[in-house]
């Protein structure tokens, strides 16, 4: 027997993307309703039900398994739209942050790290996670290399996650609990929560849709 025969079949690039990008997509979804469960059921900044605190920790879980999907997701993503040296870049600094944030999530778990901490490595994560997808999008557009609906989408849900964290940022430098505040808060909420589950499902619609050749 050849040693050729032996070597096991290469997945074509196409199909390791659909693949991951169902992955992404899925546990991005379970990952936003256990965050959503959590808040909703465990009342983390009143009561503090107990009882359901599980999920707090239930969602770091998935988000460190999705940040290892999400990485490998951008990564097939990048490669498959064509060379674009702006969108290897942000594919290689995203996934580096993204992978600083898995790792401090994990020692968070371990009691080696402070939510703080979290929140200090999840900013530039979820920032630049929201600008590859906006250049994903325009990549995809320029180049005619993936459906122009699907691209738009991208451009459309990435530009809100930023325009969110943006939002966020002005609302910190307001009087803290002013009328004024809160209102920015909630602007901010609003697209930040359309960003946040419209991202993952965005991945689902890529695992569905096949990119242009």
């Amino acid at each position: 027997m050849h040693d050729d025969d032996r070597t096991p079949p290469r997945i074509p690039r196409r199909t390791a993307l659909r693949r991951w990008a169902f992955t992404t997509g899925y546990l991005g979804l379970a990952s936003a309703l256990a965050l959503a469960l959590f808040f909703a059921l465990a009342d983390p900044f009143g009561a503090e039900l107990r009882t359901w605190y599980w999920l707090g920790p239930a969602n770091d879980v998935l988000s460190v398994v999705l940040a290892l999907a999400q990485i490998v997701a951008a990564l097939l993503l990048w490669r498959a739209l064509a060379p674009s040296a702006t969108l290897a870049a942000l594919a290689v600094v995203m996934s580096l942050a993204t992978a600083y944030l898995a790792v401090t999530t994990v020692r968070m778990l371990m009691g080696l790290a402070t939510l703080d901490d979290q929140y200090v490595a999840a900013i530039p994560a979820i920032a630049l996670m929201f600008g590859f997808l906006v250049a994903a999008g325009l990549v995809g557009l320029r180049r005619d290399r993936m459906c122009h609906r699907l691209a738009r989408w991208a451009v459309a849900i990435g530009s809100a996650g930023g325009a969110a964290l943006l939002v966020f940022a002005i609302g910190f430098l307001l009087p803290a609990g002013s009328a004024g505040q809160w209102t920015v808060f909630i602007i901010g909420g609003i697209a930040g929560a359309f960003a946040y589950v419209a991202y993952p499902v965005w991945w689902l619609v890529v695992g569905l849709i096949p990119l242009q050749r």
